[in-house]
């Protein structure tokens, strides 16, 4: 007779090391399956298959929770999608127009000239405007590109460049002459279209021309007519070079002072003794010249020289032509 193999068998010989409710099920089938034929009781049974299946319906639980516990934590990471970035061309880079002053006077003196130079660079290009304006009024704001010459206190410009056509980049070099005493203020300025282009404010000094003075040594107060007579004037006042000294002379009196930008055509006057004319001469000096007077009739003279561009007159004196 063979022996029956009891739960027990199946429960010590499982793959697993502890009871599982799997393991529970499946032995509990088999019991079923095995002792059929004992089985009297038909409720019974149907209560055990009820009972199989809600021990599956846990398993299944029992294993998803197993899955989701091993399984913590773990993230999916999805690769992102690649995304197209337009890449927009860099605008160029404007190179700008500057003004540059290079040269230019600290201190001149009266009667001397004053030279300025200057530069614009930028990329090359056509202006019509570039000068040196100055004045007596500082304009020490900082000048914007929207500043005219007319906005500023300058009230004098170096007129070398102020119209025409000059390609740049180019140097400047422009003159000043005749400058009135003083001290001024001033810049270089260009217009390139719209832009108004100054360069830093600067000062220069004009310093008053030293003082010449003539004087009238000895003449005569009565003459003859075609006769031989001499004048004798001085000319006084720091060292300088005159390439003209006269003794000027007409019956119209001119009385009072006459300004050293008034020349013999401006008067009434006549050259009566011409013999330094043409001669340059370093003064201070004496000058003697010879002179013969044909026509009668009262005179009046003054000695003349030019110095440092500059007409230095005597006081008017009179003879008599008999």
């Amino acid at each position: 007779m063979k022996r029956r193999k009891d739960v027990g068998y199946f429960c010590n010989h499982s793959r697993w090391a502890y009871p599982h409710p799997l393991t529970f099920s499946i032995t509990s089938v088999l019991f079923l399956c095995y002792n059929l034929d004992t089985i009297k009781n038909r409720s019974l049974f149907f209560g055990l298959i009820a009972s199989f299946f809600s021990l599956v319906t846990l398993t299944g639980v029992f294993l998803y929770g197993n899955y989701l516990h091993r399984n913590e934590g773990v993230k999916i990471v999805s690769t992102p999608t690649p995304t197209l970035t337009q890449i927009q061309t860099p605008t160029p880079t404007l190179i700008p127009y500057t003004i540059s002053l290079i040269n230019a006077p600290d201190e001149i003196m009266e009667g001397t000239i004053a030279s300025f130079t200057w530069s614009i660079n930028g990329p090359p290009k056509t202006i019509h405007t570039t000068a040196i304006y100055y004045g007596s009024i500082s304009s020490s704001a900082d000048l914007g590109n929207h500043i005219l010459p007319t906005d500023t206190h300058y009230t004098n410009v170096v007129k070398d460049f102020i119209k025409g056509e000059y390609s740049v980049p180019l140097q400047f070099v422009a003159n000043e002459k005749k400058m009135v005493p003083g001290n001024y203020f001033f810049r270089a300025y260009a217009q390139i279209d719209e832009l108004n282009l100054w360069t830093e404010e600067k000062t220069f000094t004009v310093r008053p021309a030293p003082k010449y003075e003539i004087k009238i040594i000895n003449y005569p107060q009565k003459v003859s007519q075609g006769e031989n007579t001499s004048f004798t004037w001085e000319i006084q006042g720091p060292t300088a070079e005159t390439g003209f000294t006269a003794i000027v002379a007409s019956k119209e009196s001119m009385s009072g002072v006459l300004d050293t930008q008034v020349s013999v055509s401006n008067t009434s006057y006549k050259i009566i003794v011409n013999d330094f004319m043409g001669n340059k001469s370093q003064v201070p000096l004496r000058f003697i010249g010879n002179t013969k007077m044909q026509d009668s009739g009262v005179y009046y003279f003054r000695a003349v020289a030019n110095i440092n561009e500059k007409n230095v007159w005597s006081p008017e004196y009179s003879f008599t032509v008999e």
